[in-house]
């Protein structure tokens, strides 16, 4: 992750602007009012709107720096997507727009200590991050792997679930503590519930025994030592713990009212359409465990706003006025929201899962090596990067997206067999003798089923442009956003499709290429793959360490790129751009596995520089 501090007061040349210049405000008309101030690497550079730097001695007296220390009391606002689940049964608990990781938790999640805030083992900027070694306690606070095919989770004695006397479901539960039981009702629940994900995803825990063992501890046995990893990644960091007797009397929690969890808010108010309204948790457990604020009681914030946008100019129109934290900008927005906004801080990073072009390995067209390939090579990726990504974007981003957290499993194509090489160059006169070597000599027309997204029909014009070189005609087939989901979810498509893929947490499992689920959307069925799978699983099992893994997933990703089973849509770099008075907050997103915006709890506001910036 690259982080650029970009905020900082001169007392004198800035307080004025600063006071005035709002997103939308007054323009400034000289260079001193101009000047952006970056902090690098301990000295002041003052940059001019002409882009001339020089370094400055950074003189104490001249400078106002708001208070780093923490403190409570504030409201954390941040943009949403739709928010539509309350149950993450019946819904969808990894979806951007979720509630439950505010306020409900799960057995463990991501070290917040283990990224920028403290260690910097990862940047927590994506949702899939789900290694066991970067793994902190939540309702458990220790675990004991060591029995083969069993898990067991002492649970956390004193974890109150929260009391919202405004609402009945929570006056029923009356702030009790949270118990093993509630556990084994919270994991055996998503595992049986035919609508739930895990319980289609994962079929090999139907037989799961999961029981309270009388000491606290809770106790999953498996039917064997090789369903360790997938057990892990669904109930250990992805399963919320609710009370029983909330989904017993009212059948499930779909209603916002019954929402009722031990996490670090309580959900007060939600209207649809517009925004989720969260109270601090009294009585939440955990304290900051790193930094300035080590120790202290969390959270800090008195309470967060999640408002919904949906349209991306309001977003931005949003963050640009300080209605919200938080933004996000795109290659084409961030240099223009960069030096409009100079005060705000910002972070990047390549997003993780994603959509790409999937061949349909299983049909007729498409179940020939040597036409995949052919159409590999009849890419320009080049062209689609400099087109469609301002330049700067990575191409390699399937079947495993790179993230220095999984970086031993990735394979760079620098490093990558020539076979492998050869298929992210643009080729044309090889792509048609392949084309010739799989029946197709005079060329052919075939069918890419997408989404009416202006970007991805993009990418397809793109690519129908360049494969005229070859003779194919690619016809274009948009759908509305709800039938291309439930086409490429459900598989059914005959030739492309450009279709989801899972995140880096299912690195070891290999959903994307494998299995019968929805993420594996080129339809691949190769033993050899399951082959590889297995070992990296019994690696991981004897040795308790996903690393133990990682070399024998990379060796994996020779083959599997070779065969060439999907058109990678590339990715450019995503940016999260904040306001200074957002304290101890470094672009985080996840900690843990796609646990959207749990970082709320760990952060600041300063509210003394919200109101010097005239907010």
């Amino acid at each position: 992750m690259r982080k650029k501090i970009v905020w900082l007061v001169v007392a004198c040349m800035m307080a004025l602007s600063l006071v005035m210049a709002s997103c939308g405000g007054a323009e400034t008309t000289t260079e001193e009012e101009e000047a952006a101030v970056a902090v690098e690497e301990g000295e002041v550079t003052v940059t001019t709107e002409g882009g001339q730097a020089a370094v400055e001695e950074e003189e104490e007296e001249e400078v106002v720096v708001s208070s780093e220390e923490p403190q409570y009391g504030g409201w954390v606002v941040i943009g949403s997507a739709d928010i539509i689940d309350f149950d993450e049964i019946i819904g969808f608990g990894a979806a951007p727009g979720s509630v439950v990781h505010q306020t409900q938790e799960e057995l463990w999640t991501g070290d917040w200590a283990k990224g920028p805030a403290g260690t910097n083992e990862t940047d927590w900027a994506s949702g899939g991050i789900n290694r066991w070694d970067l793994k902190d306690g939540a309702i458990a606070d220790s675990w004991d792997f060591s029995e083969p095919g069993v898990l067991k989770f002492h649970i956390r004695e004193g974890n109150r679930y929260a009391l919202n006397t405004d609402q009945a479901a929570s006056r029923m539960v009356g702030g009790r503590y949270v118990t093993v039981e509630d556990c084994v009702f919270s994991l055996r629940q998503i595992i049986d519930s035919p609508r739930s994900f895990v319980h289609s995803m994962r079929p090999e825990l139907w037989e799961a025994d999961i029981y309270d063992d009388g000491s606290g501890t809770l106790v999953i046995e498996l039917v064997g030592p090789e369903d360790v990893p997938g057990a892990l990644e669904v109930l250990a960091d992805f399963t919320s713990i609710i009370p029983p007797e909330v989904v017993e009397t009212y059948g499930n929690m779909t209603d916002w009212r019954n929402n009722v969890g031990s996490g670090p808010f309580i959900l007060k108010d939600f209207v649809p359409g517009s925004q989720a309204t969260f109270e601090r948790n009294p009585t939440y457990w955990r304290t900051n465990p790193c930094g300035p604020g080590e120790g202290d009681e969390l959270p800090y914030a008195d309470g967060l706003k999640m408002l919904i946008l949906l349209d991306p100019s309001t977003t931005e129109a949003a963050f640009r006025t300080g209605q919200i934290d938080l933004g996000r900008a795109t290659w084409e927005t961030f240099p223009r929201l960069h030096a409009e906004l100079s005060e705000c801080l910002y972070s990047s990073s390549t997003f993780d899962g994603g959509f790409n072009c999937h061949f349909n390995t299983q049909g007729e067209l498409y179940s020939d090596k040597n036409l995949r390939r052919a159409m590999m090579m009849a890419t320009d990726f080049d062209t689609i990067v400099n087109e469609l990504m301002g330049g700067d974007a990575m191409v390699n981003v399937w079947p495993i997206t790179y993230n220095p957290a999984y970086g031993g499993a990735y394979l760079f194509i620098e490093e990558a067999p020539a076979s492998v090489q050869e298929l992210y160059t643009y080729n044309p006169t090889k792509a048609m003798e392949l084309m010739a070597l799989a029946g197709k000599p005079n060329g052919f027309t075939t069918t890419v089923i997408c989404s009416s997204d202006a970007y991805q029909v993009d990418f397809y014009s793109i690519l129908a442009d360049q494969w005229e070189a070859v003779n194919v005609e690619l016809l274009i087939d948009p759908k509305e956003g709800g039938t291309w989901t439930s086409i490429y979810r459900s598989g059914n498509y005959e030739e492309l499709c450009h279709c989801s893929m899972s995140g880096m947490g299912d690195t070891y499992s290999g959903f994307n290429y494998n299995g019968a689920g929805f993420a594996n959307a080129s339809k691949v069925d190769e033993p050899y793959i399951q082959q590889m799978l297995d070992s990296a699983k019994v690696a991981i099992i004897d040795q308790m360490n996903e690393s133990a893994a990682d070399a024998i997933i990379k060796e994996l990703m020779a083959f599997v790129l070779d065969q060439a089973y999907a058109i990678p849509y590339p990715k450019a770099p995503g940016y999260r751009m904040w306001w200074p008075w957002i304290k101890n907050y470094n672009g985080e997103w996840s900690m843990g596995n796609w646990n959207a915006d749990n970082w709320v709890q760990y952060v600041w506001v300063d509210e003394d520089l919200k109101d010097t910036m005239g907010y």
